[in-house]
């Protein structure tokens, strides 16, 4: 059984208080601009995860090769927030 220290304990706690959060947390919801030469622009897709490169999306409507339920990773630039109220998926 591998020994963790401390702050490695710590941060594994914040990670699972804010996967927890986020899972009780309405759903955000977004649409995709700019990625792969237009052939995801304007779809609707969910938030799955914030990370250091940007956003990482499941997508809520099909399109081309793309299928309603696939993972996509984006940036910042590529993938805007509703700001108002999100809906409940």
């Amino acid at each position: 059984m591998p020994c963790h220290t401390d702050k490695e304990v710590i941060k594994l706690h914040a990670l699972l208080r804010e996967r927890r959060a986020m899972r009780e947390k309405k759903p955000v919801v977004g649409i995709i601009v700019g990625v792969f030469d237009g052939a995801l622009d304007g779809l609707r897709a969910q938030l799955i995860s914030r990370t250091r490169c940007g956003y990482t999306v499941k997508l809520l409507e099909s399109k081309d090769a793309f299928r309603k339920g696939d993972t996509v990773h984006l940036s910042v630039a590529e993938f805007h927030i509703y700001k108002g109220e999100t809906k409940e998926l």
